[in-house]
């Protein structure tokens, strides 16, 4: 603390010629450059997207456990069935590619809130919610739209 009032007090001295500023500037200066930023990201935003994530898992595999339980003749056939399992191998597949960079996006930003607990995360959370949006966008039945993170 001493060697950055001292370093603040240099650099006014070393100036042009004038009046100093008050200490009580100098101190507000050099408890500026100590403080501790706070991210304002925090577990409940993490909980948030992993939640959300997790809906739309269970719902995923909901939806492929019962498409593919239904025989093929019976898809075909039935009036109700049909519709929701008709495209049931394409439906799978947009949704195991979504929940990959879904899971992907997740652990990247669960690791920088980990290890950067004082730099802003909302980007890399941004990025998770919308890795987590896309794939809910690809389960049918699911909501696509998920609640904003905080900013």
């Amino acid at each position: 603390m001493l060697r950055i009032i001292a370093l603040v007090g240099a650099l006014l001295l070393g100036g042009c010629g004038g009046s100093l500023p008050p200490l009580s500037d100098i101190i507000k200066t050099a408890n500026a450059a100590t403080l501790t930023i706070e991210n304002p990201v925090d577990d409940v935003d993490m909980y948030r997207v992993k939640n959300a994530y997790a809906a739309a898992l269970e719902l995923a595999a909901g939806y492929r456990a019962y498409c593919y339980s239904v025989s093929w003749a019976r898809v075909k056939s039935d009036p109700v069935v049909r519709p929701a399992c008709e495209r049931r191998r394409a439906v799978v597949r947009a949704f195991q590619s979504a929940q990959v960079k879904a899971r992907k996006a997740i652990a990247l930003a669960e690791k920088f809130v980990a290890e950067n607990p004082t730099i802003n995360a909302v980007s890399v959370i941004s990025a998770a919610w919308q890795a987590v949006k896309e794939f809910r966008a690809a389960v049918p039945g699911a909501e696509p739209d998920a609640p904003a993170v905080r900013g």
